[in-house]
């Protein structure tokens, strides 16, 4: 990752909260928005920002503006599940005894609007505003897209043909960019919110409230932003950071920092993404170009104020990755349109072609004649593509055991990764010299305890491993454990790590299905889900 900078941001400050948006009455440029900062001289500003600067907006976000390091978070760190969205309560954030006396006592921010509900008995205020961000603003296009009537629908085009598959075009200028949808993770979060129901209309609430709630005075349109959320969040898991009293056990949400079980919604059809740039590559001549990031560029400028030029080539901004977890991802793909040249059988990169010196990239939305490159964030990440072919038979397995657990087994996250490469270890690529993968799916009980199932890629019979179930001891910190466990793995050549046991309190092995003829096939794969099935609980 490269230095990022914030134009509009000071370096080192903090957000401290996010205002009114607003506009001059009778203006149809974008809706603007009042953020309140902190510098490193303890002094508090305020910034008018566009609403795509909205995607970064996390409170309590430390804006450091370092390599590799645009902003840190702050906050006490606290994991919970949503209770049903029925029971939550709608308040002032002004209400809120968390909010520090200097910030409530400015009326923008007091009469902000906020969720509290109870969960784990913990009284919790969430800002609508942050729900919002993390579920919908991961990209400028989708941030302009929200205060625009019909906005989804100016960008996306929703066809289902004869193959019973699902077609969803964006067009080449004025739709999603080519480089989001050559990434899994941004598609699973667009059919997410295109073909659920319930996620689209939470996401078109923002701008049915906006058009409803505005409030004009001396000149301006004003309007404390609001929003449905959608009801498929019951029982999601929140990882969220914020001032936390322990003796009232009440929480203020900064920032949330990972959203996992989401639920996609989705049927097992194939959902098809199209987009004119999208083209298979061939051999060619010539001079070649590729590369999507910013050559040449020790920094990177982001910009909200000018106009970017719709004829230069869009950059990708890539920012720390949003944890966002579905639980059951929908089956996306890329839609090619035909065969473009390309050079030494590299692949053709569409938009992200041409690059140029240009440091200064700008957010907003792209104009004939603007000023500067068009660039779009990049933060959200998936599995990564060449894994997506492991463990297909457990994976598969898994999200049974959810489906059928009736709500008691919740499914809060399933990813595949390489193992580490160690010093002196060679047991982390397979016999083919690919990199050998291990298989990692959280659960939550219905009582709210954690289980996890590990699993290492054995298939090239270079030793054999049982599958286990973990359940970890509390004030473990999990994911560093994990992390260990894995290490260990290549350390003792392919073996579990004997100290595994010091930090679980429920640790099972489940060994895998012999090798059977077809006939018995089935029957040994049942045999191993109802053995997975009966250790997760």
């Amino acid at each position: 990752m490269k230095k990022i900078l914030f134009k509009d941001i000071p370096t080192d400050a903090k957000l401290l909260a996010m205002g009114n948006h607003f506009r001059r009455s009778g203006d149809r440029q974008q809706w603007r928005v009042a953020a309140y900062f902190r510098d490193h001289q303890s002094k508090e500003l305020t910034r008018n920002l566009a609403v795509e600067a909205l995607c970064v907006m996390g409170l309590g976000r430390q804006f450091v503006q370092l390599e590799n390091e645009p902003y840190r978070s702050g906050g006490f760190k606290q994991e919970f599940s949503l209770p049903p969205v029925a029971s939550w309560q709608e308040r002032r954030l002004g209400d809120c005894p968390r909010l520090s006396r200097r910030l409530a006592v400015r009326g923008e921010v007091a009469e902000q609007k906020c969720f509290v509900f109870d969960t784990g008995g913990i009284t919790v205020w969430l800002p609508k505003f942050e729900l919002a961000r993390k579920l919908f603003f991961h990209a400028g296009f989708l941030a302009r897209a929200a205060y625009q009537p019909s906005g989804l629908d100016i960008i996306f085009n929703i066809t289902k043909e004869d193959d019973e598959a699902i077609h969803i075009h964006t067009p080449a200028k004025t739709g999603a960019p080519v480089s989001t949808l050559k990434n899994k993770a941004y598609r699973d979060l667009l059919a997410w919110l295109l073909l659920n129901e319930d996620v689209r209309r939470s996401f078109e609430s923002i701008w049915m409230l906006l058009n409803r709630d505005l409030r004009e005075r001396n000149g301006y349109q004003r309007w404390q932003f609001d929003f449905e959320p959608p009801i498929t969040l019951d029982g999601v898991n929140v990882i969220a950071r914020g001032p936390y009293d322990s003796d009232d056990r009440e929480m203020l949400i900064w920032e949330i920092s990972g959203l996992q079980g989401l639920d996609a919604g989705t049927n097992e059809q194939d959902i098809y993404f199209h987009h004119p740039s999208l083209k298979l590559p061939v051999r060619g001549t010539g001079e070649g170009r590729g590369g999507s990031g910013a050559p040449g560029a020790d920094d990177i400028e982001v910009d909200t104020e000018q106009e970017p030029d719709e004829a230069k080539d869009r950059q990708s901004i890539e920012l720390p990755v949003e944890d966002i977890v579905f639980s059951n991802s929908a089956t996306t793909k890329l839609a090619y349109n035909g065969k473009k040249a390309g050079i030494l059988g590299q692949e053709e990169q569409g938009e992200l072609e041409v690059h140029n010196n240009t440091k200064v990239f700008g957010i907003g939305d792209d104009v004939i004649g603007g000023s500067i490159a068009p660039g779009e964030y990049q933060q959200l990440e998936a599995e990564e593509r060449q894994y997506s072919n492991r463990f297909l038979m457990l994976k598969q397995i898994i999200r049974q055991i959810a489906g059928e657990s009736d709500g008691k087994l919740s499914l809060l996250e399933l990813k595949v990764q390489p193992l580490p490469q160690l010093p002196r270890c060679s047991y982390h690529k397979m016999k083919d010299e690919k990199l050998r993968c291990y298989l990692t799916a959280r659960f939550r009980l219905e009582d709210g305890r954690e289980r996890y199932i590990l699993e290492i890629d054995t298939s090239d019979d270079k030793k054999k491993m049982s599958t286990r179930i973990v359940g970890f001891k509390s004030g473990v910190e999990i994911n560093n454990r994990i992390d260990k466990i894995i290490k260990g793995v290549v350390k003792s050549s392919l073996s579990w790590p004997g100290s595994m046991s010091r930090n679980c309190e429920v640790l099972y092995s489940v060994h895998h299905p012999k090798e059977s003829e077809s006939d018995m096939y089935e029957a040994r794969m049942a045999s191993w889900k109802l053995r997975l099935q009966s250790r997760l609980r």
